[in-house]
């Protein structure tokens, strides 16, 4: 995205680390989503949104970001379909 707004280009990350081993893929997906919220609760002061979701790869917290992010399928109508198409291991699953 270019912008002459420099306030969209600094990165804050925020490090979601409530893993006591025993969690299921959706309780991890809870904490996730419960900071989430939070963030978005306070987009109108901070003027923070989240553009980003990164997992280590772990099997509980990959099936958390699952949860979160897989909403529906990308429709072969939807003009960016053409472009993924080819990719045989791509998922068409989408957050929207």
């Amino acid at each position: 995205m270019l912008t002459d707004d420099h306030r969209v280009y600094p990165t804050h990350p925020i490090l979601v680390s409530g893993d006591c081993k025993r969690e299921s893929g959706i309780e991890h997906a809870r904490v996730i989503q419960t900071v989430m919220d939070g963030i978005n609760a306070q987009r109108v002061t901070t003027k923070l949104w989240i553009v980003s979701l990164a997992s280590d790869g772990e099997a509980r917290r990959g099936s958390a970001f699952a949860f979160l992010t897989f909403k529906k399928k990308l429709s072969p109508q939807s003009p960016i379909y053409p472009c993924y198409d080819t990719l045989f291991t791509f998922t068409f699953t989408l957050n929207t």
